[in-house]
C-alpha cells in the first residue's frame, strides 16, 4: 500500500477551503462557525487528562492509532507531559517551512507527538514502532520527507 502526501489542491478537496482572516499581527483566525462544525475535543489513549482539538474526520484514526500504540507496549516511548503541553493537532497558523502557506494544523488534521525531542529541522528520536503504526493506518511521518519535522504525522492519500 503506497502512501502519498496530499498536494494542496487535493487537501482542500478532502478537508475544505479554510475560511480565515488575519488580525493586525498576521495571526490566522479561523471562522468560528467552521471550527464549531469541524473541530472536536477528544481524549486519546495514553495521553489521558488532556483533550486534544482535532478535525472530526481524523478523530477515529487517532483513537485507533493510540490504542494500537498502547496495545503494543510502545506507550513508554511517548512523553505524555510534553505532548499534552506542546503537541497535538488543531493550531491555526502559518506553515513553519513556508510562511506564505497555512499549516495543515489549521485544519486540525496532523498530529505532533513528543515535540521537544523531535523539533522541526532535527533528526529527532521517534520510535520506529510508533512510526510503523501511524504508517499502517494511512499516516505519513515527516521525519523523513522534505523539511525534517520528526514530531509531525499527517493523514495521507492511500493508493
Amino acid at each position: 500500500m503506497a502512501r502519498f502526501i496530499y498536494k494542496d489542491d487535493e487537501w482542500e478537496k478532502k478537508f475544505g477551503v479554510l475560511p480565515f482572516h488575519l488580525n493586525d499581527k498576521r495571526e490566522v483566525l479561523v471562522n468560528p462557525l467552521w471550527v464549531q462544525e469541524n473541530i472536536i475535543a477528544i481524549e486519546l489513549p495514553i495521553l489521558v487528562g488532556h483533550k486534544f482539538q482535532v478535525n472530526k474526520m481524523v478523530a477515529k484514526d487517532l483513537t485507533r492509532i493510540f490504542t494500537q500504540i498502547e496495545q503494543q507496549g510502545l506507550d513508554k516511548y511517548i512523553n505524555v507531559l510534553d505532548t499534552n503541553l506542546n503537541g497535538g493537532s488543531y493550531c491555526p497558523r502559518w506553515n513553519v517551512a513556508n510562511k506564505t502557506k497555512l499549516s495543515r494544523h489549521s485544519w486540525g488534521c496532523p498530529f505532533d507527538l513528543n515535540p521537544t525531542a523531535n523539533a522541526f529541522g532535527t533528526v529527532g528520536n521517534m520510535n520506529t514502532g510508533i512510526i510503523k503504526i501511524f504508517n499502517d493506518n494511512g499516516w505519513a511521518w515527516f521525519g523523513d520527507v522534505g523539511a525534517k519535522d520528526p514530531m509531525h504525522f499527517e493523514i495521507c492519500r492511500v493508493a
